[in-house]
């Protein structure tokens, strides 16, 4: 190897090493002021959210069909709205309803909100729960739909938090379990 070679790689070497040695540095340096406040954020996401409505098809209807469409029992599910709402020490966040996704409203419930709040300790509540359908349910009579939807998962949490400043704080849906929670810094 020639020495101009050598002296070209070392010089290309150090150079490398400077320039992540700057990017270090800088990565370690605060960019914008501290504000104080704490940041709440809620990731909500359930699948529940609809009511079944189960009959039987008449002979006269079984007959018109196909012999592998002869189910004698046809079900249609209807979508059920949620209602989310979030106090904290008292004051309203939020409160609105959230409708399922989809153009035909049959996706999951989700929600990804995010509240500007003063840091320190506060009391949280977030509900979040099956609405009454405006318009009923066709084939369901309305003590019916009530009895469907105190079937759905309600999700609820009151707690006291540590709200830090410049921090997020995330309450989450645990679909599985059914239970809100909460991940702090």
């Amino acid at each position: 190897m020639r020495p101009s070679t050598v002296l070209t790689r070392v010089v290309q070497a150090a150079f490398t090493v400077l320039v992540l040695g700057v990017v270090v540095v800088l990565g370690q340096v605060p960019w914008g002021s501290s504000t104080g406040e704490a940041v709440l954020r809620l990731a909500l996401r359930t699948v529940h959210g609809k009511v079944e409505v189960c009959r039987e098809r008449s002979a006269e209807e079984l007959a018109t069909l196909p012999q592998h469409m002869r189910q004698e029992e046809v079900c249609d599910s209807y979508p059920v709205s949620y209602r989310l709402r979030v106090e904290l020490d008292g004051r309203l966040l939020a409160d609105e309803t959230i409708e399922p996704g989809g153009l035909r409203r049959d996706r999951p419930h989700n929600v990804d909100r995010e509240f500007t709040v003063d840091s320190g300790v506060s009391r949280l509540v977030v509900s979040f729960r099956p609405e009454t359908p405006d318009a009923g349910i066709p084939g369901k009579e309305a003590p019916e739909v009530e009895a469907e939807l105190a079937a759905l998962p309600r999700y609820e949490m009151a707690r006291e938090v540590r709200l830090a400043p410049d921090r997020v704080t995330l309450v989450y849906l645990d679909d599985a379990s059914g239970s809100l929670d909460l991940v702090q810094d």
